[in-house]
């Protein structure tokens, strides 16, 4: 337990490593939300509201941004235990954290554990 803690507070302070990974946290609930808003602006004065509600289904273009930026942070969550492998593998660190005790779902629930606290709290 002590080594999957290890690894899932690297992982997450590797994710703040550099500033544009600081910053998108920090400015996504405003480039998500953007989108609806100009669509609930410029939406009825265009005449466009009408050709979405045809193309998705649904009238409500609040709810379907909604969705889809939940969508979007389940994929990355799930995305970024491939990424963390990938990141070990080309610090070198991949094989010396195989060999470790940690268990291998330690391993996928420390790498995914700790881009869930960058996602979840930016959305």
């Amino acid at each position: 337990m002590r080594a999957t803690w290890t690894l899932f507070k690297y992982s997450f302070l590797s994710a703040f490593r550099y500033r544009s990974n600081q910053m998108w946290p920090l400015t996504q609930p405003l480039l998500l939300s953007l989108p609806a808003l100009l669509v609930a602006y410029w939406g009825e004065r265009v005449g466009t509201l009408g050709t979405f509600a045809q193309l998705t289904g649904t009238t409500s273009y609040a709810a379907y941004m909604f969705l889809g930026a939940l969508y979007w942070n389940f994929v990355e969550v799930v995305w970024w235990i491939p990424w963390g492998l990938r990141s070990a593998m080309t610090a070198g660190t991949l094989e010396s954290l195989l060999a470790t005790a940690i268990p291998r779902l330690g391993l996928l629930g420390a790498w995914s554990g700790a881009r869930m606290l960058v996602v979840v709290p930016s959305f």
